[in-house]
């Protein structure tokens, strides 16, 4: 339940900054395994997970199936994440958030509603 950082220079950019790097590879690693699971459940094709950092967005399903996430989700619970990882693969089926779209979530994440509450309450604060 610890993690230790070895740095080369002990200040608050290089801890960050490996920090990041390390959220970066267990997002990558765990979204991936996440979104794999539920997708073979589902009978739901991905071409392949990205992860990033991005400003405004937690995640993202382009048209050609690629799949992107915030690394910062990580900081959030584990059912939030999850939702997210539920929520980008029903747009594998709905490019849109229409009515059949929220249908789609809701199977993939029957709880969706108080996790997308959730994030929407306490997502900002999801820093380092």
């Amino acid at each position: 339940q610890s993690l230790i950082v070895t740095v080369p220079r002990r200040t608050p950019k290089t801890i960050r900054e490996t920090l990041k790097a390390w959220y970066t590879t267990e997002a990558q690693r765990e979204l991936e395994s996440r979104a794999k699971a539920i997708a073979d459940r589902h009978d739901l094709r991905f071409k392949k997970i990205l992860i990033g950092d991005q400003k405004t967005r937690w995640g993202t399903c382009y048209p050609n199936g690629a799949i992107s996430f915030n690394w910062r989700i990580l900081l959030a619970p584990e059912v939030v994440a999850l939702y997210l990882v539920c929520h980008e693969l029903a747009h594998l089926v709905h490019l849109n958030h229409s009515k059949a779209y929220w249908s789609k979530v809701e199977e993939l994440c029957p709880t969706y509603r108080e996790q997308e509450q959730w994030l929407r309450k306490f997502g900002q604060g999801l820093v380092l």
